[in-house]
Parts: structure tokens; sequence; C-alpha cells
């Protein structure tokens, strides 16, 4: 159990490079209540060295606890909740009542959900590590692919919303392989669409869509 801390500057190698906490084969810990990074209002500086506040990883690591984690800033707009290369996934891990400027969103998919506009071109990619939600602005008939999301983390949800802005029909929308989903709709000009999906480690399962069109 780390509890009641103050870890900030952590990092002597380039900013942003080394996390205030680092689990490795670690199979349960509890991490509550701490402060991580220095921040203006309080300290009268900002966080330049220190990256992530807690980052799991290695080939064993689950079962992360962390619970009121206050983290006041990251350098290099680290995460604030980072999974690392780890064989479980951080199954059983969990991110609750987080605070701070930083704690926007982490990989274990508990952080705070952020809208993410991916710009529209023939493929696009969905990036798990910053945002769960996802907007595609169709503006023309081109075809355009969703690709294979970055960073996933077992059991996380993402939502993925098409909106037709092409004032006519839309082109094509592919959906790669690693979508596991019924066929798709493409939206009305004027209206979207959305559909949420479950990451099961291997594949994105579809969990629930829109029944139909919603006016822009």
């Amino acid at each position: 159990m780390i509890r009641n801390c103050f870890i900030a500057g952590n990092s002597s190698a380039a900013p942003g490079a080394n996390p205030g906490i680092l689990l490795s084969r670690c199979r349960g810990a509890s991490i509550d209540n701490n402060r991580f990074g220095y921040e203006r209002g309080h300290d009268g500086r900002d966080e330049t060295t220190q990256g992530s506040a807690i980052v799991a990883g290695g080939t064993d690591t689950f079962n992360i606890r962390c619970v009121g984690n206050y983290v006041a800033g990251t350098a290099n707009n680290a995460p604030a909740y980072l999974l690392a290369a780890s064989g479980t996934n951080g199954r059983g891990s969990s991110i609750e009542h987080a605070g701070g400027v930083a704690t926007r969103q982490g990989l274990w998919g508990d952080g705070l959900h952020q809208l993410e506009m991916l710009g529209f071109n023939a493929l696009l990619t969905p990036n798990c590590q910053s945002s769960n939600e996802f907007i595609v602005t169709a503006v023309d008939a081109r075809a355009f692919a969703i690709g294979a999301p970055l960073n996933p983390a077992y059991g996380q949800r993402i939502t993925v919303t098409v909106i037709n802005a092409s004032r006519d029909t839309m082109g094509p929308c592919a959906w790669r392989a690693i979508f596991k989903m019924s066929a798709w709709e493409n939206p009305r000009s004027g209206h979207s669409r959305s559909i949420e999906f479950m990451y099961n480690g291997t594949n994105w399962l579809e969990i629930a869509r829109t029944a139909q069109d919603v006016p822009n």
C-alpha cells in the first residue's frame, strides 16, 4: 500500500521519462490519497520532469487499485495513469475518484472520458490512450475506414460516432476485422449514428448502437 505521499520532480532522465510510481510484476497494490507532480497554484511551479503519476507494467501486473489520488501535473503531456506492456492487460485494475488537472484519461479506461475528433481521411485510427469517445465527420462522398484502435486496454469501452455532414449520401464506411459487429448502416445527410465496443483482449465486440439516425 502507498498512501498519503507527495511525489514530484521524480525524473533525472529526459523530461517525462520516469513516472512517480512504477509497478512491475506486481500482483496487487493499493495506491490511495497521494499527490503527484508540482502545481503552480499550490507549489509556485509547474511539473517539468516527472512523467506519468502511476505506471503499471511488466508481464505480471494486475489488481492495482488507485483511489483518491490527485495528479497536479506531468511533463510532456504524459497521461496520469499508464498501463505499459503487461500480459495481463492490467486485469482487475481500477482508477477511482481521480482528481487534478492531468487526470483526463489513463489507459486503464477508468479516467475521465474525453471527446476526440478524428480528422476525415481514408483511414481513421482511434487512440485509446487519450480518449474513449471518438467522432468522425464525413464531409464528402469519399470512402473511409476505421482502423484498429491504438493502445487498447482489456475491458475498455469506446464509442465511435459517425456524422454525415456531406449534404448528400456519404461514402462507404469500412471497419477493420478487429471490430466484431453486425452490418453497419451509414447515417443519412444531416444525421449521425454511434456504436459502442468493448475490448476482450483480442477483438472489439459490439455492445450497443443507436437504433436509428440521430439529427446533427
